[in-house]
C-alpha cells in the first residue's frame, strides 16, 4: 500500500470564471495556482508583525519593570527609611509622598500623620515634664530653706526626701536617713502605733486622730527624744500613697510654757491667799457689823446694818468660793447661790417649809466680774422677796433662774407669787437702797431690767458677761 504524506501533497488554489460568450452561451474557466505561490506576500506580513509584537512585548515588560522600581519600589524603600527614623526617635521625619498615589499614598499619609501626632504629644510631655522639674525644683528650694523640717516618706515608711532643717532637728546626716524606715526617728514607744496607723490607712483609707497636727516625741541620733510638733500631708504618685511631714522643733516653746506654768502656779498660789485675806476680812467686817447691831436700839438703823452685814456676807461668799475652786477666774455660780440663799433664809428667821426656794442655775461658770454683781443683785431680789411678798405669816414659793439668750447672753429671773409689787412704786427711782442698787449694778453689766406684775412680782435682768461686753461697741 502506498502511504499518504502531506509533505506531498501539493495544495492548489482555484478560481471559477463564468465568461458570457453568446447570449445562449456561458463558458466557465478554472483557473488554479499553487497556494505557496498565492500566500507568500501574507506569509512574509505574518512574521513581520510577529517579530514587531514580540519586540513590543520585550519592550513593554521593560518599561513595565522600570516604572515599577521607580514609582512603587521608590516610594516603600521611602516608608521604610521613614519608620527606621521614626523608630531611632527622629518624630519630624515624614515620608515626602504624595497621598494620591493609590494604597502607598494612603498608607503613606497615615504614616505622616502619625509622626506628627506623636510629635505634638512629645512637645506636651516635654512641656509637662518641664513645669514638673520647675516646680519641683521650686519646691525644693522653699523646702530646703524652710525653718521648719520637711520629710516625705512612701506607703511602706521609707524616708524618700528630708531638708536641712530635718537634718539640724534630728543630727543625722540625709545620706543616712534617705531610704531608712521612719521610725529611726521615733522613740520604741511610738514605733508600732506610727506602722499601725499606716497600714490602717493604706487598707481602708481611715486617717488616725494623731494624723493631726500633734506635739510628739522624735529621736535624735544621740539617743535624746526632742519634743516636735508635726503636720501630715498625704499624696499620690503612680498609684502609690506618699506622706510629707512639717516638723517644727517645740523644745524653746515647750520650755518657755513650762515655765509660764510654774509661774501661773505661783501666781495662783498668791491669788488663793488674796482671796482668803479677802474673804477674812469680809467676814471680819460682817462680824464687827453684826456686833455693833447689838447697841443699836432703832429698829430702822439696826434693819440698815442688818443689810449691810448681808450684802458684805455675799461678797464674801464670792471670795470663799475663788478660793476653793480650781479656777481663779470663774465659780460654780449654782454652788454659790444655794450658799447665798442659805444664809439669807437663816439671817431672816424664815423656815424653808413656809417659804419655797427653787434655784436653777445655768451649768456656764461665770467670770468673777460677773459673778460679783449678779450676787449682789440676787441678794437684794431674793432679800426683798422675803420681807415683804409674805407678810403676815403667808406661804409661798420663789424662783431663782439663771439662762442663757439667744445672743450669747444671760437672763436673770427673781420671781415669787407673793402679794405683788406695789403699783403705785417706780422701781426704778425709789428710796429703797437695794433696788437702787439693783438698777446700778443691772448698769454696770450693760443689762437691762425689766419688772412683770403677773401672780405675783418677778424682776427679769438681761445682760452679757464680761468677756462679751468688752467686744461689743454698745457697752464701751
Amino acid at each position: 500500500m502506498k502511504q499518504f504524506s502531506f509533505s506531498s501533497l501539493r495544495v492548489r488554489l482555484f478560481f471559477l470564471v463564468l465568461l458570457a460568450v453568446l447570449p445562449e452561451l456561458v463558458l466557465a474557466l478554472y483557473v488554479g495556482i499553487p497556494s505557496e505561490v498565492a500566500f507568500t506576500q501574507a506569509n512574509r506580513m505574518l512574521v513581520r508583525n510577529l517579530i514587531w509584537l514580540a519586540l513590543v512585548s520585550i519592550l513593554a515588560f521593560l518599561a513595565a519593570w522600570i516604572g515599577s522600581d521607580r514609582f512603587i519600589l521608590r516610594q516603600i524603600y521611602a516608608l521604610v527609611g521613614a519608620a527606621k527614623r521614626l523608630g531611632t526617635g527622629d518624630l519630624s521625619v515624614r515620608t515626602g509622598l504624595s497621598y494620591k498615589s493609590g494604597e502607598v499614598g494612603q498608607l503613606a499619609q497615615a504614616f505622616d500623620e502619625m509622626a506628627a501626632s506623636m510629635q505634638t504629644y512629645q512637645a506636651k510631655t516635654r512641656q509637662s515634664e518641664m513645669a514638673i522639674l520647675e516646680n519641683e525644683e521650686r519646691y525644693r528650694t522653699v523646702a530646703e530653706t524652710a525653718s521648719d523640717g520637711i520629710m516625705t516618706i512612701d506607703e511602706e515608711s521609707r524616708i524618700c526626701f528630708v531638708n536641712r532643717a530635718a537634718e539640724r532637728i534630728f543630727g543625722y546626716p540625709r545620706e543616712e536617713m534617705i531610704g531608712q524606715d521612719v521610725t529611726l526617728l521615733m522613740p520604741q514607744h511610738l514605733r508600732s502605733v506610727h506602722h499601725t496607723a499606716v497600714n490602717r490607712y493604706v487598707e481602708t483609707g481611715q486617717r488616725s486622730r494623731s494624723w493631726e497636727s500633734v506635739d510628739l516625741s522624735g529621736l535624735q541620733k544621740s539617743g535624746q527624744e526632742v519634743p516636735i510638733e508635726i503636720s501630715l500631708g498625704e499624696f499620690l504618685k503612680n498609684g502609690k500613697h506618699f506622706f510629707t511631714a512639717i516638723i517644727r522643733d517645740v523644745t524653746d516653746r515647750k520650755r518657755a510654757e513650762e515655765q509660764i506654768k510654774a509661774s501661773l502656779r505661783e501666781k495662783e498660789v498668791l491669788l488663793q491667799e488674796i482671796q482668803h485675806r479677802v474673804k477674812n476680812n469680809l467676814q471680819l467686817m460682817s462680824s464687827l457689823l453684826h456686833l455693833q447691831s447689838g447697841y443699836i436700839k432703832d429698829k430702822q438703823v439696826l434693819k440698815m446694818f442688818q443689810e449691810y452685814q448681808t450684802r458684805v456676807k455675799s461678797m464674801a461668799l464670792i471670795h470663799e468660793q475663788l478660793y476653793q475652786s480650781k479656777d481663779l477666774a470663774r465659780i460654780d455660780f449654782d454652788e454659790y447661790i444655794q450658799a447665798l440663799a442659805f444664809n439669807l433664809f437663816r439671817s431672816y428667821g424664815i423656815n424653808s417649809e413656809d417659804i419655797n426656794l427653787e434655784i436653777d442655775m445655768n451649768d456656764d461658770l461665770l467670770d468673777v466680774d460677773t459673778a460679783v454683781p449678779c450676787g449682789l443683785m440676787i441678794t437684794e431680789l431674793l432679800s426683798n422677796s422675803l420681807k415683804h411678798a409674805f407678810p403676815g405669816g403667808r406661804k409661798g414659793k420663789i424662783w431663782i433662774e439663771l439662762s442663757s439668750d439667744m445672743d450669747h447672753g444671760f437672763i436673770l429671773r427673781a420671781r415669787d407669787n407673793g402679794i405683788g409689787f406695789p403699783k403705785n412704786l417706780d422701781f426704778r427711782d425709789t428710796n429703797s437702797l437695794g433696788l437702787q442698787l439693783v438698777n446700778t449694778l443691772t448698769a454696770q453689766l450693760g443689762g437691762a431690767l425689766e419688772l412683770h406684775r403677773r401672780d405675783g412680782t418677778e424682776f427679769e435682768i438681761r445682760f452679757s458677761t464680761s468677756k462679751n461686753r468688752r467686744r461689743s461697741p454698745s457697752h464701751g
